[in-house]
């Protein structure tokens, strides 16, 4: 296989070595690449750069493979149709880091480095997917929005890639090298928790209003949407909801009125039968 490094960057002297070296099987391998080794045409190894990114082959028995990326890549990944644990399906969006070494997996090698390089990334994505199929099943679809959720998948994602992955060279590199980047619920439990947090948010502020107000602005509300939507199949009788709501809900009384209780009067009327009745004057017959 005939080299394709370029040269056109090397210095002065790497230039030079390799045009001295070339005939006895000198080549130059890029840092983070190693050199896939054909011996008599079957799969003999792969060699990473030495000194000066330098390594030799036998020109005699031996050929050149494709050059190897060994250092890490950065993929993602939208996973959707996967189920909780309460039998939702929803999408994730992963981000992973990882990276391929023919070395450290010789078994596999003479397939894999063969292969595209593409396909070192699909590779990778299925496992992915059967580690969060197996990861996320184990809560609930709502739960997965948590961070503390989340944080548990992406550790247990990596640990199952870790030991699934290793005997094809493929592995995960640093701590934190999954992440999980949006969680998708499906669109009719989105509805459902919007529908909830405005009910949640109009009971709060309910409180603040008296009970008679508060039902004029809910039955208002409710004619306005009856206007907008059109009547269902049954409508909710809103005057039992709301004298539960003013049951549970001990509003104090409203302040009564002045007008409606006027004080009583402090003058009374003098009665005539307290008073002794003047004495009838006498007949002088």
């Amino acid at each position: 296989m005939k080299d394709t490094t370029d040269r056109t960057q090397h210095p002065p002297l790497l230039r030079f070595l390799l045009w001295i070296g070339r005939p006895f099987g000198v080549v130059f391998v890029p840092e983070l690449n190693v050199r896939v080794i054909y011996r008599m045409g079957q799969y003999a190894g792969a060699k990473g750069p030495g000194n000066w990114g330098l390594i030799h082959y036998d020109t005699f028995t031996e050929t050149l493979g494709p050059l190897v990326y060994i250092g890490g890549q950065k993929k993602e990944y939208a996973f959707s149709g996967l189920i909780s644990r309460d039998g939702l399906p929803f999408t994730l969006r992963l981000s992973i880091l990882f990276s391929y070494d023919p070395c450290s997996a010789p078994e596999v090698a003479p397939m894999l480095t063969r292969l595209p390089h593409e396909t070192i990334a699909e590779l990778t994505k299925t496992y992915i997917e059967w580690a969060l199929l197996a990861a996320v099943n184990k809560y609930e679809a709502t739960q997965l929005t948590q961070h503390e959720v989340r944080a548990k998948v992406e550790a247990d994602v990596k640990d199952k890639l870790t030991e699934e992955m290793a005997f094809l060279g493929i592995q995960t590199r640093g701590e934190h090298s999954v992440h999980i980047l949006r969680v998708e619920p499906p669109p009719s439990l989105t509805e459902r928790h919007e529908i909830i947090a405005q009910r949640r948010a109009s009971v709060l502020a309910g409180t603040e209003f008296h009970p008679a107000e508060f039902r004029r602005a809910l039955v208002s509300e409710f004619v306005e949407h009856l206007a907008r939507t059109g009547a269902g199949e049954s409508i909710i009788n809103f005057n039992d909801l709301l004298q539960s709501y003013v049951a549970e809900h001990k509003m104090g009384a409203q302040p009564q009125r002045i007008i409606e209780n006027p004080p009583q009067s402090t003058l009374h009327k003098e009665d005539d039968t307290s008073k002794p009745a003047p004495p009838r004057p006498k007949s002088r017959l």
